[in-house]
């Protein structure tokens, strides 16, 4: 099996790492926040920045993965399969941590643009929804599908928080209320 992404030299990952924690940092409090002030940050050239990430969205995709990738990397540690709820507040904390990645998202992007990223969340969450539906602990009305519908509904919660320090709290709150209506009982 082989990647179809070229391999990086250690100083080339070093430096693409770099700009994405910079974009991410600068994401929560600037939408607009351009490839120079991301460069800036990350203490780079500009043109590192436009060699890694030519588009100003390959760099709001990098980090949705990297998002996605730490959910996946969450559930794939858990000693057991990971529960409905378990794979939930971990979806909620990333949304908390990453909600300005996340507005940038939902404000440049087309439904359906992401589609891969999309189907690896439904991928994510389609067993542990099924195990905690044969287990009578969640609904069985609800589908797979409107996954991203709950994570919604916890992402609009977070909106309305301005201060990042409160948004943990926030998006456990959140789900705690977004789970009352897909949990039974």
């Amino acid at each position: 099996m082989g990647d179809t992404e070229p391999k990086l030299r250690k100083d080339a990952v070093k430096t693409r790492q770099a700009i994405l924690d910079a974009a991410h940092d600068l994401l929560q409090q600037d939408p607009e926040v351009s490839h120079a002030a991301i460069a800036e940050a990350a203490g780079v050239g500009r043109a590192s920045v436009y060699r890694h990430f030519p588009e100003r969205q390959d760099i709001v995709v990098a980090l949705l993965d990297d998002l996605v990738g730490r959910v996946e990397e969450f559930a794939a540690a858990q000693p057991e399969p990971t529960t409905m709820v378990d794979l939930m507040r971990s979806m909620a904390r990333e949304q908390a941590r990453s909600l300005g990645v996340i507005s940038v998202m939902r404000r440049d992007f087309a439904p359906g643009q992401l589609e891969a990223l999309n189907d690896r969340v439904l991928a994510l969450f389609a067993e542990p929804l099924a195990t905690a539906q044969r287990e009578g602990i969640v609904r069985a009305d609800i589908a797979v599908e409107e996954i991203p519908l709950l994570l919604s509904m916890v992402e609009g919660a977070l909106n309305q928080v301005t201060d990042p320090i409160d948004r943990g709290e926030a998006a456990t709150r959140a789900l705690d209320i977004v789970l009352r209506g897909v949990l039974n009982g």
